[in-house]
């Protein structure tokens, strides 16, 4: 029983609170206010720069009933150079520190506007100066533990009749950045890493509006990069690099560099100059990478995918030509590509030497057809050739006893054959 009368009395307080619900708003009756209700307790406001803030108002009757927003007008004045906005509940960035003075008015669309305007005052806090804020060396490079001194003076508002100043705490001080050993009341001691090129600092400082504030500089370490041309084609190849963007604080020409070079396939061949040009003899492809130094900085630099390719050894030899003058296959020629040693011999078939060449790159070097011995074309018949070539690809199978590789010899080959004369 006593159950069923609980769900009773629970079953008329839900349908009271749907009727309360149900009932509109009330319409103007007459005069009314309008009252703010954020910021609800005070008129004052301290907010940081940049910061959103929610304003919202409400209109009553005399009788203390809210009516139908849609029966009056809002007009919010930001202050200073602020825009107007509209609606009961704008929101609004203030974009400097300074005073705003918000002036609220309501305006009916049909009745009388209400009997009040409310004022807001808004303190968005000022942003200080850094001065004096400074490392004791503006350089990385020395190898000694810095001091980082962080210092701030504020900036008074005195725009119109309601000036401030905003207070700041040694304790909120706060440096950012690598190598921090201590950090306490603006000073900071640090033991920078001297392999990450320059470095950024920021001192950070909190006001009593609880706004930050900071300022960054840069400590200098040493930094560069490089390009290089070519970057492929067939041994030897010689590269060129040239030093793109060193810096170091203005001491530029004391920075040394060393270039290095690690084959992809063989992780033990690791080639080393200071020169701004190499020749690479052996194929293969070569990471390369830069090291700037300076004092006691350095900084490594590789070009993002990007690689040196030495083409393999290559010969090919044609088994067939036509020297007829067209234009076309007129001269028997090998295809080559990274030949360290070449020479060919052409023969007929008694043996007899008719002609001798040593460029295996150039087509007109090849032979044409002719007996070198009379001058006289060749007939149409099989020759042979002898062909000795010696490639810049290293026998890998040696093993070497040190890193010079004394006992590398590298690939080739005595190559015999058969070849057709056309005409």
């Amino acid at each position: 029983m006593k159950s069923h009368l609980i769900k009773i009395i629970r079953r008329l307080a839900f349908l009271s609170f749907a009727l309360v619900l149900a009932i509109p708003a009330q319409p103007q009756s007459g005069t009314y206010t309008v009252k703010v209700l954020n910021p609800a307790l005070d008129t004052v406001i301290r907010i940081c720069p940049g910061q959103g803030y929610n304003f919202r108002a409400e209109c009553y009757n005399d009788d203390g009933s809210p009516f139908d927003d849609d029966q009056v007008d809002y007009v919010w004045r930001m202050g200073g150079q602020g825009p107007v906005l509209p609606g009961n509940a704008p929101s609004y960035a203030f974009p400097e520190g300074g005073h705003y003075l918000v002036k609220l008015t309501v305006r009916g669309k049909e009745g009388p506007d209400a009997i009040n305007s409310p004022e807001i005052h808004v303190f968005v806090s000022m942003a200080p100066y850094f001065t004096g804020t400074r490392p004791n060396d503006q350089s990385l490079c020395s190898g000694d533990e810095l001091i980082l001194s962080g210092f701030v003076t504020p900036v008074p508002w005195v725009g119109d009749g309601y000036p401030f100043e905003n207070e700041y705490l040694a304790a909120d001080f706060r440096w950012d950045g690598m190598g921090i050993i201590t950090n306490q009341d603006g000073i900071a001691r640090i033991n920078p890493p001297r392999d990450q090129g320059h470095l950024d600092y920021l001192f950070r400082v909190k006001d009593d509006f609880g706004c930050f504030f900071d300022t960054a500089f840069t400590l200098n370490g040493v930094e560069a990069e490089f390009t290089m041309e070519p970057k492929t084609g067939e041994a030897p190849l010689e590269v060129k690099f040239q030093i793109k963007d060193p810096s170091n604080g203005g001491f530029e020409s004391n920075i040394s560099y060393e270039f290095e070079f690690y084959e992809q396939q063989d992780s033990n061949n690791l080639i080393r100059t200071t020169e701004l040009q190499h020749i690479f003899d052996n194929p293969g492809v070569y990471l390369p990478r830069m090291i700037a130094k300076y004092n006691q900085c350095t900084y490594r630099f590789a070009p993002e995918e990007e690689v040196i390719r030495v083409d393999s050894s290559l010969l090919e030899i044609p088994n067939v030509f036509t020297p007829n003058g067209d234009g076309f296959n007129d001269y028997f020629q090998v295809s080559a590509l990274s030949l360290k040693t070449f020479k060919g011999v052409i023969f007929n078939r008694w043996g007899r030497v008719l002609f001798e060449w040593d460029d295996p790159k150039t087509l007109e070097s090849g032979w044409d057809g002719l007996d070198r011995n009379s001058g006289k074309e060749a007939p149409v018949g099989t020759y042979y050739y002898v062909i000795t070539a010696t490639g810049y690809d290293r026998d890998r199978s040696k093993d070497p006893e040190d890193s010079e590789y004394p006992h590398i010899e590298y690939r080739g080959g005595v190559y015999k054959g058969s070849l057709m004369l056309f005409r």
